[in-house]
């Protein structure tokens, strides 16, 4: 039997009846009470404190609250200086203020610090801060919450702490939120362990990955030394024509095409930013002393441009493209490449990439291994495509279940 199958196996509900209603959540099953969220969570106040050592937390949707040390290449940097942050305890309701009405809400399980864009609510006496939560993750509470959210821009909303305290909510006696609670709890754990199973595939498919590309570009016999500087030039084309629509941007170690200019962080215009050609390769230089975790190395295959905070390189004549980005691909992953970082921060620079010295064969066979490799590389990404698109299919039926029984669609016996 499968996750999405055993976790609603054995189910014990009942049709919800309706008495009364509520404008975001429709009808409010019988018996359930409707009062606003700060008859239940009031918000925490408590601000930094340089004498507390607490570590920096983090809110991601789909996964909770963790140490931002976990987070990985996955949305915006901590800042280096805390003194703004706000304390969050365990047990506390943690929200992002921006990205509530996506889904962004946690109970954290830690005692730390968080960002100036969350708040942090703590539970009142008799409330059951786990069926809150619950509730706070469902797409009609969502959809809701985005009515309150203020601002000049789709991407720059937020919701003010006074705005989520006051939103009518919907709550079922004590007694039934905990029950909702401990089958919610039972069913979706099934569902997360079957997501973390697929995780640990996709990263023994990732290593598999990395280990085949380390060895093909490992220097061996007959193969010469070069320096950065004989290998590739920087990049200094801009688009100052603005003659360039289509934006590129970084992640997880890979190019890809923006939906829309709107999505992500916005300019007032594109003229600063480097054109970049099929056959370049793009570097993030920045902030190796604080993640030491993510792919910095990208491979151009459309034509667009990028912004200039990250170093273009163009690949000399002599020497294949992706040969090249193979190469850096390995000293990225190894963390090879951190060690020619300089500065407070550990940043890379042209100047660090013009002494890196890389091994090659002669051209031809340069051609050769990217073709094997690509090839090779091809049948693990598919494989890897299968195994996430079966997590967000997990992760959906997990959304439908929480749906169901925490509004009350169905009752938990």
């Amino acid at each position: 039997m499968n996750a999405v199958a055993s976790a609603t196996k054995n189910t014990k509900y009942t049709e919800a009846g309706s008495s009364s209603s509520v404008a975001w959540f429709g009808a409010v099953p019988d018996g359930w009470t409707v009062g606003k969220m700060r008859s239940v969570v009031y918000e925490r106040r408590e601000k930094f404190n340089r004498n507390e050592e607490l570590i920096i937390l983090s809110l991601l949707k789909d996964i909770g609250v963790i140490p931002y040390s976990e987070k990985g290449d996955i949305g915006n940097k901590s800042k280096e200086d805390h003194s703004q942050y706000k304390v969050a305890r365990k047990g506390d309701l943690v929200i992002n203020s921006m990205n509530v009405i996506i889904g962004s809400v946690g109970i954290s399980p830690y005692d730390g610090y968080i960002s100036p864009a969350y708040y942090s609510f703590v539970p009142r006496e008799d409330t059951c801060i786990g069926f809150i939560g619950y509730l706070c993750s469902t797409r009609k509470f969502q959809k809701a919450v985005r009515c309150y959210a203020k601002g000049i821009m789709e991407i720059r909303l937020r919701v003010s702490s006074y705005d989520f305290l006051s939103m009518p909510l919907p709550l079922p006696p004590l007694p039934e939120q905990r029950r909702i609670v401990a089958y919610l709890d039972e069913a979706t754990g099934k569902i997360d362990k079957a997501i973390a199973a697929e995780e640990k595939m996709i990263a023994l498919l990732q290593e598999r990955r990395e280990i085949l590309i380390h060895e093909a570009v490992t220097s061996r016999d007959g193969w010469k030394v070069k320096y950065g500087k004989c290998v590739f030039c920087e990049n200094k084309r801009t688009n100052k024509a603005l003659d360039q629509e289509t934006v590129l941007s970084l992640s997880y170690g890979k190019i890809i095409v923006k939906k829309s200019r709107d999505e992500g962080l916005v300019p007032a215009e594109y003229s600063s930013y480097q054109v970049l050609s099929p056959g370049n390769i793009v570097i993030r230089c920045t902030d190796l002393q604080n993640d030491q975790t993510s792919l910095r190395v990208g491979y151009v295959e459309n034509q667009g441009i990028i912004t200039s905070a990250y170093l273009g390189l163009i690949v000399n004549e002599g020497f294949y493209p992706k040969f090249v980005f193979y190469c850096l691909h390995a000293w990225d992953v190894s963390k090879e490449i951190y060690r020619y970082g300089s500065g407070l921060r550990q940043s890379l620079s042209w100047i660090d990439f013009k002494y890196l010295p890389l091994s090659f064969p002669p051209l031809r066979e340069q051609e050769a291994i990217v073709k094997r490799l690509d090839k090779e590389t091809a049948k693990i990404d598919r494989a890897i495509e299968v195994k996430r698109r079966q997590i967000e299919l997990l992760r959906e039926r997990k959304q439908i279940i929480v749906d169901e029984i925490v509004t009350g669609r169905k009752r938990v016996a």
